[in-house]
């Protein structure tokens, strides 16, 4: 026995001790209700589900009990480490608990989400299910209608192919008797061109002979109006009437000559048909022009061998 012991009176010595055992067994329970609770709360963290109203109940329940160690063991006795470690302990676990609750809610509002968002996503998933459906309807649609295609198209396909040669083949038959006719056309053309320079020539012949009797036709006018004044002395000599019918024979030759170069008039006029009525015109005064210098040159005739 210490001498501590021998100080304290046995009754007080056996209130003290009972008094320990009873502390010690309060704390045991709180340690096993501590045990408890964090174990639930571990269970409940591995299971993913936090039930709000089962963790209230726990921490109501620790803290009575911790409220009920606290009055019986603190107060009647001094304070130790372990009621000041219990209680540092229990007020940690009620925030732990706390904390776990709010994210348990919080939990709570991301799952109602969570399903909303799949409820969502189930919705458009049917949409695009039955999305899908159309467009293998739509395939299958497409895969009949080339088969009739294949079926009844290849036929009218070899047709076409068989027309095309053939279009191809008149084409080309086209293009030659295009290049024909072009040469054709072009041969035309060269003649037509040559017909035309041989007609300005000759119609610039005919009216080169046409100024030239013309002329001609104005000297024998002079002449005639020279030899009107000697009329009267071409009367009076009528012993040159046999010269008179020998000049009148070569005026008819002279006439035959111009006759022929009548004849040739009018065949260039033929040739031009834009000068026939002037090429006419020319002949009948190339005529009469021819028949004037016959008569001058008989009048003259007899002129000089009456001046003789």
């Amino acid at each position: 026995m210490s001498p501590v012991d021998l100080k304290i009176p046995r009754s007080t010595r056996d209130i003290l001790s009972t008094h320990d055992t009873t502390r010690n067994a309060l704390l045991a329970v709180v340690e096993a209700l501590l045990l408890l609770l964090l174990l639930l709360l571990l269970l409940l963290l591995l299971l993913e589900v936090v039930v709000v109203e089962v963790v209230v109940v726990v921490v109501v329940v620790v803290v009575v009990v911790v409220v009920v160690v606290v009055v019986v063991v603190v107060v009647e006795v001094a304070v130790e480490v372990e009621v000041v470690v219990v209680v540092v302990v229990v007020v940690v676990v009620v925030v732990v608990v706390v904390a776990v609750a709010e994210e348990a809610a919080a939990l709570a509002v991301a799952v109602e989400a969570v399903a909303a968002a799949t409820a969502v996503e189930a919705v458009d998933a049917v949409a695009a299910i039955a999305e899908v459906s159309a467009v293998e309807a739509a395939a299958t649609t497409a895969t009949s209608a080339i088969a009739v295609y294949v079926a009844t198209g290849a036929p009218a396909a070899t047709a076409a192919a068989a027309s095309a040669a053939s279009a191809a083949t008149a084409a080309a038959a086209a293009t030659g008797a295009a290049s024909s006719y072009a040469t054709a056309a072009t041969a035309a053309t060269n003649a037509n061109a040559a017909a035309t320079a041989a007609t300005a020539n000759t119609a610039a012949t005919v009216a080169t002979s046409a100024v030239n009797v013309a002329t001609a036709a104005t000297a024998v006018t002079a002449s005639t109006a020279a030899s009107a004044s000697t009329a009267a002395t071409a009367a009076a000599a009528a012993t040159v009437v046999t010269a008179a019918a020998a000049s009148a024979s070569a005026t008819a030759a002279t006439a035959a000559s111009a006759a022929t170069a009548a004849s040739a008039a009018a065949a260039a006029a033929t040739a031009a048909s834009a000068f026939t009525a002037a090429i006419a015109a020319t002949a009948g005064t190339a005529a009469t022009a021819a028949t004037a210098a016959a008569v001058t040159a008989g009048t003259r005739c007899c002129h000089f061998l009456l001046v003789a």
